[in-house]
């Protein structure tokens, strides 16, 4: 019986969804992960439709893992700080008494925290969802814990994280996961930050540039856990292709396969010279972008196309780097096969990085599942 039991376990894979969710589709990733931590991609299906989604999930099996890693076009993830002050100092802190200290900070927030969400989403306060919540970084009397409960305090601190998209995208996910209620919701720049942070420390930035939205994401320590800054950059990849095709008079495709040509060494010296000529103007609109955000010192880039510089690449004082995929991943003890997930570092980091989110916090303790259910009534989905 032993080794029967042994062997159920050794071939044991635990399964996982990721959704991609854009603007114009959604891409399915089928995930397993085996007892050696071999992290898979057993199966992708760009632009999936419900009755695709309900034939793979049958066999797939994920369950509860469902991560959904939305465009930063299409979430936001709002962080605000608690405070509150007990009469009581003396009288151990009660899980009933912590419920509502956080339900009634979180409540006294909430109508404004969507209020700027729903303004940077470009929607209604009353068509922007909260899909996830979480508190963290807990301290008592100005003392780090991981569970407050059970000690007297004066003062309880902690950070509120809540996540909001449009009910646009929530209901795409549901006519998609259709009985699968439960999900884990993020985006791939505060995923990447997290993951950064693990083997860079704090503070750290992320740029990420593509061709519908460019944005930089910054992660700080507080007087309390961490916080997280965002913006959008006015700026996109299809830049390059953009002045290729004005410059000759050709379909934006022909001036893509220009571009690739010029990045690979294929042209001439002297049309090099004149490519090169014809980007530059692009480049230092995205170094006017760098600077208008206030960005110094590294950070890490995650672009959709490649740039005709290479990285590490200086701009004024910040200095443009590539994600340390390679080492987040050794520091995390998973392998993977990395053409599995795109060509580029960067797009594999930014595809693999909400998984690693979801799986080193899989354990939720108890505050933050009654959490979950007690944001009902503020208007939570999940």
């Amino acid at each position: 019986m032993e080794q029967e039991m042994n062997f159920r376990f050794w071939r044991k894979r635990e399964k996982f969804l990721l959704l991609e969710v854009r603007p114009d589709r959604t891409t399915a990733l089928f995930l397993s992960m085996d007892r050696e931590n071999r992290l898979r991609v057993d199966r992708e299906k760009e632009r999936i439709g419900p009755k695709e989604m309900q034939a793979f999930l049958k066999v797939h099996r994920a369950k509860s893992n469902i991560i959904i890693a939305a465009d930063p076009s299409l979430v936001v993830t709002s962080f605000l700080p608690l405070h509150i002050e007990r009469a009581t100092k003396d009288t151990p802190l009660s899980p009933t008494e912590l419920e509502n200290i956080l339900s009634k900070g979180i409540a006294q927030v909430f109508n404004q925290c969507r209020a700027d969400a729903a303004q940077e989403l470009g929607v209604d306060d009353l068509d922007t969802i909260l899909v996830n919540s979480q508190v963290v970084h807990f301290k008592i009397d100005g003392h780090q814990v991981l569970n407050p409960v059970g000690f007297p305090a004066k003062s309880v601190q902690a950070v509120a994280e809540l996540t909001l998209t449009t009910r646009a995208v929530f209901e795409r996910l549901h006519e998609l996961l259709a009985s699968h209620r439960t999900f884990f919701f993020t985006e791939p720049g505060r995923a990447g930050l997290l993951s950064i942070a693990k083997v860079r420390g704090l503070p750290t930035q992320l740029v990420t540039l593509g061709a519908e939205q460019s944005s930089y994401f910054v992660m700080q320590k507080a007087a309390v856990g961490y916080h997280m800054t965002r913006a959008r950059l006015v700026w996109h990849t299809v830049r390059f292709r953009e002045t290729i095709a004005d410059a000759f008079g050709v379909t934006h495709q022909i001036a893509q396969d220009l571009y690739a040509l010029y990045l690979a060494g294929g042209l001439s010296a002297s049309a090099t010279k004149y490519f090169d000529r014809l980007v530059k103007p692009s480049l230092q609109a995205l170094s006017a972008e760098l600077k208008l955000a206030h960005l110094k010192g590294e950070a890490h880039c995650a672009v959709d196309l490649p740039l005709p510089v290479t990285l590490p690449y200086r701009s004024g004082g910040v200095t443009l780097t590539e994600p340390p995929l390679a080492d987040i991943m050794q520091a995390l003890g998973i392998s993977f096969v990395p053409d599995e997930w795109g060509r580029t570092t960067a797009e594999r980091f930014v595809r693999v990085a909400p998984f690693l989110e979801f799986y080193f916090k899989k354990n939720t303790s108890e505050i933050n599942e009654w959490l979950k259910r007690h944001m009902n009534w503020l208007g939570a989905s999940v």
